[in-house]
C-alpha cells in the first residue's frame, strides 16, 4: 500500500519547510503503541538502520576507504563582529532576487567498492548573521564523518567544524532567541549498537564549550533519565533525550531527559504511564503551544494523530479541555478511506473534512502558507489518466471551505507567509515539462505577473529517496535550494546583492 505523511510545519528531518512535503511510507501508524519516533534535526546523518518497534540495528558496515573529495578541513575566520547582521526584510517569505545571493559549493562523496560518487546529504538552518550548514554521508554507500559550517550572509564562511562520527545534526534555539551556541550530536555504531554524544559548540567560532555530560552534572541531575542521550524530539529549540530506541520502560525508574536552548536549562520528567513495558522507540512526543510536552498517538476508531496527554510538573494529564488548550487544531490528511484533508481538534473531533481527491501518486499533495491549505485535487477517476483535471485549490484553513482553483498539473515549491512558489502548468501525459517558476498569491489563487525563474530544478524539492539531495528550505524570508552538489542561498530581492558570491567550505 502507498500512502503520504506530511512533513508538515515543523521538519524535518531535514529542514524547516514551510510547505508539506509529504513522502511515501510503506503502511500508515494505526495505534499509539507503534507510533513511529519522529525526531527533529537537520539532517538524516546517522547511521543507516532498520527500525521496528521493539529495536533499532545497523545494518550497513561503512568501508574503510570512504572519504569526502575534497577532504575537510577545521578552519576559522576570526571576524569582529562575526557575520553579517541579520534584516528584519529575511524573516518574512516574498519575492527573492532574480539570482541567488550564495553558491555554496557541496563535496563528493566515495564511497562502495567501486567508489562510486554522489551527493552528500545537506541542509541548513538560521542563526545569527548567517546559516549553520550541516554535510553528511548519503543513505547509500553511508560512512562516519561530516561536517558542520557558520557561513555569514555575506558569504564569508565563520567556521568550519569537522566530524568523524555520525553526524545526528545541530539542534539550536530559534532565532528570535540570538542564540550563540549550538547542540552538535554525534554517533558511534560499536557491534550493531549506536551511541551518542553531544557537544556544546560555539556559533562564534564552532569552538567547544562543554558537553551534554557536562550541563547534566551543573544541574545536578541524579535520576536515570540524566543518562538519556537519544534524542526524540527538537522543536522550536526544546531537545528532548530518551533512553536507547530497544530500552524497554521501567516508568519507576526510566525518565525523559529535556533541554531547553533558549535559556540552557535542563530538567527530567516521566515518561507516559501506558508506556510501562513498551520499547522506548515507540514513544511520540511533540511541543505544546505552551511549551509542554505532548504525548502523541493515533485514535484507533478514526486513525487521526492527537495528543494524548500533556505533561504538567512531572504528570501526564488527559484532560480534554487542557489539551486543548495547548494544541489547536491541525489542517492535514485524513487515511479513513481515501486519503482527504480534514481538520480536526486535539480530541479528535474533526471540525471539517473536504471533497478534494488526492492524486494516486507520491509528491507534493498540500501544503499551508499563512490562513490557506493549498492542495492537489483530482476530478473523478477515469482509465485515460491517474489524476483528470488536475488543480490546485485553495481552501480556508478554518472552515474548509474553497476559495480558489487553479486549472492544470503544475509542481508546488516553496511557500509561506501568503505566497507560494509554483511552475507553469503543463500536459504531462505527452511529456512536456515546466519551464520557470512563478508567484502565486494563495488567498487569491492569481499568478502574479512580475518575476519568474526558469529553470525546473531552481525551487524543486524531490519526493521519498530523491528528497535527501533535492530539497529547498524555506527559513524565514530566505529560500535554501539544494540541488545534488550545489547548495543555492536566495535572499529577498530588496537584499539580493549585485552578484552571486561563490562559497567554498574546504
Amino acid at each position: 500500500m502507498t500512502c503520504w505523511r506530511s512533513r508538515h510545519r515543523a521538519r524535518l528531518l531535514l529542514i524547516g519547510l514551510a510547505a508539506a512535503v509529504p513522502v511515501a511510507c510503506a503502511s500508515e501508524v494505526t495505534s499509539p503503541a507503534t507510533a513511529s519516533v519522529t525526531a527533529t534535526s537537520l539532517a538524516n546523518t546517522t547511521e543507516p538502520a532498520t527500525t521496528s518497534a521493539a529495536h533499532t540495528t545497523t545494518t550497513t558496515t561503512p568501508r574503510v576507504d570512504a572519504h569526502f573529495e575534497p577532504a575537510c578541513h577545521d578552519q576559522v575566520n576570526e571576524r569582529d563582529p562575526a557575520g553579517a547582521s541579520d534584516d528584519p526584510a529575511f524573516e518574512t517569505l516574498t519575492v527573492v532576487g532574480d539570482h541567488p545571493a550564495l553558491d555554496i559549493g557541496l563535496p563528493t562523496a566515495v564511497s562502495g567498492d567501486n567508489a562510486a560518487t554522489g551527493a552528500p546529504i545537506a541542509g541548513a538552518v538560521r542563526i545569527p548573521g548567517g546559516l549553520l550548514v550541516t554535510i553528511a554521508a548519503p543513505s547509500t554507500g553511508w560512512f562516519p564523518g561530516g561536517m558542520v559550517a557558520a557561513v555569514d550572509l555575506d558569504g564569508v564562511v565563520r567556521w568550519v567544524r569537522c566530524i568523524r562520527d555520525g553526524l545526528t545534526g545541530p539542534v539550536v534555539a530559534p532565532l528570535e532567541a540570538n542564540p550563540d551556541r549550538v547542540l552538535l550530536g554525534t554517533s558511534r555504531s560499536d557491534g550493531g549498537t549506536i551511541s551518542y554524544s553531544w557537544d556544546v559548540v560555539s556559533l562564534a567560532d564552532g569552538n567547544t564549550l562543554g558537553s551534554l555530560d557536562d550541563l547534566v552534572a551543573d544541574a545536578r541531575l541524579r535520576d536515570a533519565a540524566a543518562s538519556n542521550r537519544q534524542l526524540i524530539l527538537a522543536e522550536r529549540g526544546v531537545a528532548v533525550f530518551a533512553p536507547q530506541s530497544d530500552h524497554v520502560f521501567d516508568v519507576s525508574v526510566d525518565g525523559l531527559l529535556r533541554v531547553d536552548l533558549d535559556t540552557w536549562t535542563l530538567s527530567t520528567t516521566t515518561v507516559p504511564p501506558e508506556f510501562d513495558g513498551h520499547p522506548a522507540g515507540e514513544l511520540q512526543l511533540a511541543l505544546g503551544t505552551d511549551g509542554s510536552l505532548l504525548r502523541m498517538g493515533h485514535l484507533l476508531d478514526s486513525q487521526l494523530r492527537v495528543p494524548q496527554s500533556v505533561e504538567v510538573n512531572g504528570t501526564w494529564n488527559t484532560d480534554e479541555n487542557l489539551r486543548r488548550s495547548v494544541w489547536g487544531p491541525v489542517v492535514d490528511a485524513w487515511y479513513d478511506g481515501p486519503p482527504r484533508l480534514a481538520s480536526w481538534d486535539a480530541t479528535g473531533v474533526v471540525r471539517w473534512s473536504s471533497d478534494i481527491r488526492f492524486p494516486g501518486r507520491e509528491g507534493f499533495m498540500y501544503g499551508r502558507s499563512g490562513d490557506v491549505e493549498v492542495a492537489v485535487s483530482c476530478g473523478p477517476a477515469d482509465d485515460v489518466s491517474p489524476c483528470p483535471d488536475e488543480r490546485l485549490v485553495g481552501v480556508d484553513a478554518e472552515t474548509g471551505g474553497e476559495l480558489w482553483s487553479l486549472p492544470g498539473w503544475r509542481i508546488v515549491g516553496p511557500m509561506n507567509d501568503g505566497i507560494a512558489y509554483v511552475t507553469d502548468s503543463v500536459d504531462v501525459m505527452v511529456g512536456e515539462q515546466p519551464t520557470g517558476w512563478f508567484i502565486l498569491d494563495t488567498q487569491t489563487g492569481r499568478l502574479a505577473d512580475g518575476p519568474s525563474w526558469s529553470g525546473l530544478e531552481t525551487f524543486r524539492t524531490g519526493c521519498c529517496g530523491e528528497y535527501d539531495y533535492r530539497h529547498t528550505a524555506v527559513l524565514g524570508g530566505i529560500l535554501v535550494a539544494v540541488s545534488g552538489q550545489t547548495m543555492r542561498v536566495w535572499f529577498p530581492a530588496t537584499l539580493t546583492p549585485a552578484t552571486t558570491t561563490t562559497v567554498t567550505l574546504v
